[in-house]
């Protein structure tokens, strides 16, 4: 009887003690190995087909000058480049935009003359975001190639050079990233992609 009873307690703790056991072991977690997804399916969410942005930077050094004619160092004011940018998403990790900038640049010359440079570019550009490739949200990094339209227009106070205006089509080519500090709001740097400066530094708003 003795035995019986024994037994039957062993039988009847069985379930319990399989239940500790299972709920000793850890609960397994959803993989969150960005780079283990497929290409198309991962995004870190820097940039997707639902985001539009609006830019606006200043550019440095201003670049403009006079081609083939030599203007002394000093005395020389530069304005801009200012850019306005709108870009809209295509893909998850694509993007097209133009934008328009605008910069000035004069000289205080010998005899008391002063020369003056102002252009106007128009820029379309392709965009390709690196939020398949970097898993960091607030890290929109991206590259960007496409074409800059200049209008040149040149302003002499003398007599001896007549005033004058010109178009260029340049190609052109850029790398950047912006840090979003909030879902919206975004510090923005890049190198290259403006007519008249080699660097731009700004801010992005998502819309």
């Amino acid at each position: 009887m003795k035995k019986i009873l024994i037994l039957a307690l062993a039988v009847l703790a069985l379930p319990a003690f399989g239940q500790k056991k299972k709920e000793a072991k850890p609960a397994k977690k959803a993989s969150s190995n960005f780079y283990g997804e497929p290409y198309n399916s991962r995004n870190s969410g820097s940039f997707d087909k639902g985001t539009h942005l609006i830019s606006l930077t200043y550019g440095f050094p201003n670049t403009l000058d006079y081609e083939n004619y030599v203007f002394a160092d000093d005395n020389k004011v530069g304005i801009g480049p200012v850019n306005l940018r709108y870009e809209f998403p295509v893909r998850d990790e694509v993007g097209v935009g133009i934008a328009l900038g605008g910069a000035t640049k004069k000289w205080d010359y010998a005899g008391g003359y002063e020369y003056r440079i102002t252009g106007i570019s128009i820029s379309p550009l392709g965009f390709y975001h690196f939020n398949k490739l970097i898993p960091i949200k607030q890290l929109d990094v991206f590259a960007g190639v496409g074409a800059n339209v200049n209008y040149l227009m040149y302003d002499y106070d003398d007599n001896l050079i007549d005033d004058d205006n010109e178009i260029e089509l340049y190609p052109t080519a850029l790398v950047g990233a912006r840090y979003y500090f909030s879902d919206n709001f975004s510090g923005l740097l890049e190198v290259g992609g403006s007519s008249f400066a080699i660097v731009k530094i700004g801010v992005s708003f998502r819309l």
